[in-house]
């Protein structure tokens, strides 16, 4: 439980998570949303919140690729 409340803590996650609360955000909306996050960090970010999540992103993090 200490791991997973370590890793969400951090300022990028509570910040993606932040965002899709709201909505669903494509990638790039959500690259643009915040400011300061690159390609790799939100991509990382994203990778991991699912991977901690233990369901895909659709279901997890509601957000979508530019792909789909």
């Amino acid at each position: 439980m200490r791991q997973i409340l370590d890793r969400i803590a951090d300022k990028w996650s509570l910040l993606v998570i932040a965002l899709l609360e709201k909505r669903t955000l494509r990638f790039t909306e959500l690259r643009k949303s915040i400011d300061g996050i690159s390609q790799r960090m939100l991509t990382t970010t994203l990778r991991q919140l699912e991977h901690e999540a233990g369901a895909d992103r659709a279901d997890s993090l509601s957000y979508c690729s530019a792909k789909g």
